[in-house]
């Protein structure tokens, strides 16, 4: 088994996913940990977000032995969305965000590989990602912790990085 650890950076919130897999794809999948933390929804300082990722990063490599990290690249969306987001300079953060989860990794003498949205989620609306997450897992991780949104992401994040696959593998994920 070994420990992977999946990203799901976000502008204001990120999320992560701890998982122990196997090589066997079949074979039962644990979430060790997952944390949806909100650490920048009132805080206007971006770089106090950025610490605060840092020192999450840290704790979570201190507390497990993580081998490999899967983390969702930042990508630009279209529509009115993609174009507000874009004018906030949201993706330049995404960017900022997903360089700190590599150089932690690096830091540890973790393997970091990026996950195109595109590779593991495809055009899946987040209810449907979530439903096929949830079906492997249980609703919480070892410690009883209730896995939220940015947290389930992170599980299919490492899931799908890990296995090189995406959420259309019914193998994976079940049927439904």
């Amino acid at each position: 088994m070994t420990l992977v650890l999946g990203v799901d950076p976000g502008v204001r919130a990120c999320g992560y996913a701890v998982l122990e897999l196997g090589k066997n794809i079949k074979k039962r999948m644990k979430v060790i940990y997952a944390n949806d933390p909100v650490a920048n929804r009132q805080n206007p300082n971006w770089w106090m977000f950025i610490d605060s990722l840092t020192e999450e990063l840290e704790d979570i490599f201190n507390g497990f032995n993580i081998k490999q990290v899967y983390c969702e690249c930042p990508r630009v969306m279209g529509g009115l969305r993609g174009k507000a987001a874009a004018g906030r300079s949201d993706i330049i953060h995404l960017a900022h965000h997903m360089g700190i989860v590599a150089h932690v990794a690096r830091m540890w003498d973790a393997t970091f590989t990026p996950v195109e949205v595109a590779q593991w989620k495809g055009n899946l609306k987040d209810a449907v990602v979530w439903e096929r997450v949830g079906r492997p897992f249980p609703p919480e991780d070892s410690a009883g912790n209730l896995i939220k949104k940015h947290a389930l992401d992170a599980v299919g994040i490492g899931v799908c990085g890990f296995y090189d696959t995406d959420m259309r593998n019914a193998s994976l994920w079940g049927k439904g």
